[in-house]
């Protein structure tokens, strides 16, 4: 069962309860970084911890949950949450959050870089080798 907290813009305090093999558990919508969905599972990784969580929702159902103004479908297998971006890498098509970089599909690049620079979020010219670039783990691997 999944259910919100509170119906406000503000995310502080929102939290997302889900119930997994694990047992159930709760998670604040704004230490969401972003979310990578493969078929009909979507693992969650999340701000302060190392433990990803992975849903039985598929990303589609994920994006109907969570407010299109906060989280940006960039690429048919990721959503972001547009707050924790810090900056982009254009030669790779990357988002860079905290120490990863989220592919983004070149159908969506024109319009997400647009949007980028209306919030005024800037490109790197040079990528950080410590980035992560999960660009390769869409090649490399087809399941989470």
């Amino acid at each position: 069962m999944l259910k919100k907290m509170k119906n406000e813009d503000d995310t502080s305090g929102r939290r997302l309860h889900f119930n997994t093999h694990f047992g159930p558990i709760s998670v604040e919508i704004e230490k969401i970084l972003f979310l990578k969905g493969s078929r009909s599972y979507t693992e969650l990784f999340l701000q302060d911890d190392n433990n990803n969580v992975l849903l039985t929702y598929n990303l589609h159902f994920m994006e109907t949950i969570l407010k299109k103004d906060e989280f940006l479908r960039c690429h048919n297998s990721w959503l972001v949450n547009m707050r924790k971006i810090n900056s982009f890498y254009r030669k790779e098509k990357l988002l860079i959050i905290t120490d990863y970089g989220v592919p983004v599909s070149r159908r969506e690049w024109n319009k997400i870089s647009h949007i980028l620079s209306d919030e005024g979020i800037k490109p790197v010219r040079i990528l950080n080798p410590k980035i992560k670039n999960l660009r390769h783990i869409i090649k490399n691997k087809n399941h989470l």
